[in-house]
């Protein structure tokens, strides 16, 4: 059985301070339910953890993945993948490459590896048979897929099972049509 952790984007987003109120699914995954069913039938259960004051996977990336361990090791999950979009592709980037070693592999769509310089202290040489996937879209105005293509270059030159998807769209993870969600588990399986 395989998991995925989806990590969503807006860490800072002022409808995640209440928690009383826990957002919905398809408010994580920006309605893009093509996610959900695709991850379900491809034998993928899905973990979207919400974000709050310490589970703040841009700045506090280390804390989140002692969670999601925590959590993750009460289960029996043959494969554990990490992704995340925007600030939670960023977050997923960071939690990675600092125990790249956990995971099977990592998705990140439209992320920033360059958020406080993270990027500097990446080992792209110690990446060993997990499967990673950089997607972007051309017309994102908030992180272009630029940033992406630097980081997916210097681990393509270590590591054959890394891929880069450009598409179209903006900076919204409801514009991965079915075709890229099709490609990302494609990659990951």
């Amino acid at each position: 059985n395989n998991v995925l952790v989806f990590l969503h984007g807006g860490v800072s987003n002022p409808v995640f301070d209440d928690t009383s109120d826990i957002p919905k699914p398809n408010y994580l995954i920006e309605d893009n339910s093509s996610f959900i069913t695709s991850a379900i039938a491809r034998g993928f259960d899905l973990l979207l953890p919400v974000t709050d004051d310490r589970l703040d996977w841009l700045n506090n990336h280390e804390y989140c993945f002692e969670v999601f361990k925590d959590y993750l090791e009460t289960k029996k999950y043959s494969s554990i993948y990490i992704s995340g979009f925007s600030d939670g592709g960023t977050g997923s980037y960071k939690i990675f490459y600092d125990h790249k070693e956990y995971f099977n592999g990592l998705v990140v769509f439209n992320g920033y590896p360059q958020h406080q310089n993270f990027q500097l202290r990446v080992d792209h040489n110690n990446v060993e048979n997990a499967r990673i996937a950089f997607f972007s879209t051309y017309n994102d105005p908030v992180i272009p897929y630029e940033f992406l293509l630097i980081e997916y270059c210097k681990q393509k030159n270590q590591h054959a099972n890394t891929y880069l998807h450009i598409s179209e769209g903006g900076h919204a993870f409801r514009d991965y049509q079915q075709a890229e969600i099709d490609v990302c588990f494609n990659i990951l399986t």
